[in-house]
């Protein structure tokens, strides 16, 4: 009996020390990083952040929920859906989201009879046999090769109808084919879930998507090209020379840029070459053919009652608190200790340039939460520029150095030249390294015009920085002096 208390008390003692070691475990705090991806974004806008939260392993526990709060002066966060390639939605109802965007390039039918503008100085085809009017000579010779002319007729000219031909667009163009028209996404899609409950997600960006019918609608931008070289008839009889001296019956020796007029107005439109379609209503109607590769635009949105969504991040759900404080929240996955997890939510930034703190409150397997914050940067700032010239007097065929430089990196569309009664110059520039500074050699003009002396105005159209803020217009008109007069 007593051999038998003693491996009680022996068996006892070996317990003890055992539950001491797993309390310890289920008290400890779990510990987690933080890092949040883009840390500077634009005010105002909708942006996707995504954050990365790693369990750093410290604790036995994954992390089952996690939620952030978005600080004050942002909009209400939204939870994504990840859709993918080939998966089929469908358009709803209301202005543009009943709409695609054609491409540049993209193909597409005439279905109606209409007419062709074609703008002055156009270059289309007159073919070998062809008999035209050369009013140098007062008379008729026949064509013995093509040639190329340019449309004569002052302000352009038109084309008799036609019907069935194949154009494409010249520039991207929306194009309407209804609400509840079915598409296939053709690329991997995050969207934003704007109305779960009846399967409604909004696009925040341009993606490509593919018809699956014909469909037809009238074209809101008729600039087009065909599709392969097009013979038709003018209007107007008129063009100019481009081919020189040509082969013709009568051997006469045509040249560039002399007059001629067609006998039966027919010419050929080359393939490629930029034509207007007109229509009474002012829109041709054209037809686009099934399988055709499209963009759905950005804000628009789209139904995927049809599509397989998947949460962000997978194995994840979403809720949305606006009560006390606007958070969003995720449960029913976990992140394993060494684990990492990206959770990515739409939001509209504030609106006013500051640095704005977020919490992110990571709770464990034994509900025990603790709150991390990071910061993210609102920048609604475009930049600020500024000129410095190599000199500031200078006279006629002179060189002097340009630099624009910048509160911080920045692009622009271009820099115009203005000397004084003068047809504006464009100005060639190198950035440097970090874009902060971009510098050119501007020649003056060579005139001996004193009334073209006087200031030279440099104007820097649309700078803006990495985020797309937009410093307009930039005009420094009193930096450089032109004088020509000689004492």
């Amino acid at each position: 009996m007593k051999s038998t208390g003693a491996l009680i008390v022996i068996a006892a003692m070996l317990m003890t020390p055992i539950a001491i070691v797993l309390s310890g475990t289920v008290g400890a705090a779990h510990s987690a990083t933080i890092s949040v991806t883009p840390g500077k974004v634009r005010g105002g806008e909708t942006v996707i952040l995504s954050f990365t939260v790693t369990n750093d392993g410290t604790s036995a526990h994954d992390i089952i929920k996690v939620k952030i709060t978005v600080p004050s002066g942002w909009g209400q966060p939204a939870a994504l859906a990840a859709i993918p390639k080939d998966n089929r939605v469908r358009t709803v109802g209301g202005g543009d989201n009943e709409k695609v965007v054609l491409p540049a390039g993209t193909s597409l039918i005439l279905v109606e009879n209409e007419n062709i503008f074609l703008a002055e100085n156009t270059v289309v085809i007159v073919k070998e046999n062809k008999w035209i009017f050369y009013p140098t000579n007062n008379g008729q010779t026949k064509l013995q090769e093509d040639i190329e002319v340019w449309i004569a007729a002052p302000g352009g000219v038109y084309t008799e109808n036609v019907k069935d031909e194949n154009f494409t667009v010249v520039n991207a163009t929306p194009f309407q084919i209804g609400s509840g028209r079915e598409i296939i996404l053709d690329q991997d899609v995050l969207a934003i879930w704007v109305d779960p409950a009846n399967n409604i997600v909004k696009l925040p960006e341009n993606i490509w998507v593919r018809l699956t019918d014909n469909y037809e609608a009238d074209l809101e931008d008729n600039n087009v090209a065909p599709g392969k070289d097009l013979t038709v008839r003018v209007l107007d009889n008129r063009v100019r020379l481009k081919t020189n001296r040509p082969r013709n019956s009568m051997n006469w020796s045509m040249v560039t840029g002399d007059d001629l007029q067609l006998t039966d107005n027919e010419i050929v439109i080359p393939a490629g070459t930029k034509v207007q379609l007109t229509a009474s209503g002012g829109s041709a109607r054209v037809k686009v053919l099934d399988n055709t590769r499209v963009i759905k635009a950005k804000d628009t949105c789209v139904d995927v009652s049809t599509a397989t969504p998947e949460n962000v991040p997978k194995g994840w759900s979403a809720t949305i608190g606006t009560i006390d404080t606007t958070y969003i929240e995720w449960t029913g996955g976990s992140i394993a200790p060494g684990a990492s997890e990206v959770f990515k939510f739409a939001v509209v930034s504030a609106t006013t340039s500051a640095d704005y703190t977020f919490r992110v409150t990571t709770t464990d397997a034994v509900n025990l939460p603790r709150e991390w914050t990071t910061k993210v940067t609102v920048d609604s700032t475009p930049p600020v520029l500024s000129l410095e010239v190599s000199k500031s007097w200078v006279g006629g065929s002179e060189n002097v150095t340009i630099t624009v430089k910048g509160s911080e990196p920045f692009t622009f569309d271009n820099v115009e030249i203005f000397e004084n009664g003068m047809e504006p110059r464009l100005l060639s520039l190198t950035p440097n390294e970090d874009n902060t500074e971009w510098t050119g050699v501007y020649t003056t003009e060579n005139t001996d015009y004193w009334e073209n002396d006087g200031y030279i105005t440099v104007r820097v159209n649309r700078a803006r920085d990495e985020l797309g803020n937009e410093n307009t217009l930039a005009v420094f008109a009193d930096k450089i002096f032109v004088d020509r007069r000689k004492p």
